[in-house]
Order: C-alpha cells, then structure tokens, then sequence
C-alpha cells in the first residue's frame, strides 16, 4: 500500500509534467520534431476538412428528413 503512495506522489510530483497543456488551450503543444510537425499539419490541414464535410454532409440529412419526412 505505501508503495503504491509513494509511486502515485512520485508520478504527481514529476517535473517532466510541467509542460503540460493547461484546461483551457486547444491543439497540439509546439512539436519538438519534424514527425510532430507533420502529424499537425496533417490534422489540421488534411482530417479538419475532411470532418467538417462529413459533419455537414449527415447534418444536411437529417434536415432533408426533417424537412421532408
């Protein structure tokens, strides 16, 4: 039982935890690699609008079925 105190405080206490995101950020934190640059244009420049054509594609259906049904 106190092994598992002292692991959780050591976990909580960690310095590498400090730059975490805080609640109120959106996105990825600044990439420290090339891998991560890619990843985030890949989110924001490739899945965003492939996402936001599927959200308004389903939302126009349920309209049309709203509308018409």
């Amino acid at each position: 039982m106190l092994k598992k105190i002292v692991s959780i405080t050591f976990l909580l206490s960690n310095p590498l935890l400090a730059n975490e995101p805080k609640d109120w950020q959106l996105g990825f934190q600044k990439s420290a690699s090339k891998s991560m640059s890619d990843i985030i244009w890949f989110h924001d420049y490739m899945l965003l609008p492939i996402i936001t054509a599927i959200t308004v594609f389903v939302l126009f259906l349920l309209l049309y079925l709203l509308v018409l049904q």
